[in-house]
């Protein structure tokens, strides 16, 4: 029989170095991108993400009916993310597409702040939302990771500036070693800075999971995410308000 890989040293030090509750040496890049409203690239460690931002642009009422499923309402107001992994990203090479089920989940997460859900591997946290926001957030986009982060932006975003828009935050994967989804998640907001559009607060995003024995661990890379067997949540906190986002 195997042995089990242990992640933490008699010294309660990392396999990388890092303490438990450590993580990883972060760089942050804004207005890289002349071409979109708003971009940052962001590097956690290994894992590295390209966030773009185009908007906000008036929503149509004919792909309004069509990314809802419904009819338009006044005051709609959508955020559509879209989230791809390069085929060069991953620690293991495997061959990435849109489709595949990694993306789909963060790319749902990602898409959420519209309507209260929880996804299956992360709690998500809600915060009722300001009410003088009154405009009405619309689910675009079908499954768990891409509708939970467009949960989160649009819960962020100030909409009462311009209902009845569109923003869109694409978000690709240039280098993953664990801890995307919060990568993704970090990015997506310096990147609506960058735009100028109005945010509530900034928030950061953090992946914990378990190892050796249930012991918590910040910021986990590819290998931790391996070792975890699936016991991870992703969470954002707002820095003024210190409270956990949706």
């Amino acid at each position: 029989m195997s042995r089990r890989q242990e992640f933490l040293t008699y010294e309660g030090l990392r396999l990388d170095g890092r303490r438990p509750n450590e993580i990883r040496y972060l760089t942050l890049k804004i207005g890289d991108a002349p071409n979109a409203d708003g971009s940052a690239t962001l590097q956690q460690g290994l894992t590295k993400v390209v966030a773009h931002v185009f908007g906000p642009r008036p929503l149509q009422a004919a792909s309004t009916g069509r990314a809802s499923g419904n009819s338009s309402k006044a005051g709609e107001a959508i955020v559509n993310v879209v989230y791809r992994t390069a085929s060069f990203a991953t620690i293991d090479r495997k061959r990435r597409t849109t489709g595949d089920r990694n993306s789909t989940e963060r790319q749902l997460w990602l898409q959420r702040t519209i309507q209260d859900a929880e996804v299956d591997i992360f709690r998500l946290l809600h915060i009722a939302g300001d009410a003088e926001m009154g405009s009405q957030m619309l689910l675009v986009g079908a499954s768990s990771v891409r509708s939970q982060l467009t949960y989160w932006l649009a819960d962020l975003i100030m909409w009462y500036g311009f209902p009845r828009s569109c923003i869109d935050v694409n978000l690709t994967i240039l280098q993953e070693d664990g801890s995307a989804l919060a990568a993704c998640t970090n990015a997506a907001a310096a990147a609506l800075v960058d735009a100028g559009i109005p945010i509530k607060d900034m928030f950061g995003a953090c992946t914990v999971g378990l190892v050796n024995n249930q012991r918590p661990v910040v910021d986990i890379n590819h290998a931790e995410a391996q070792g975890c067997g699936g016991a991870m949540v992703t969470v954002a906190v707002y820095q003024r308000r210190k409270e956990d986002a949706k």
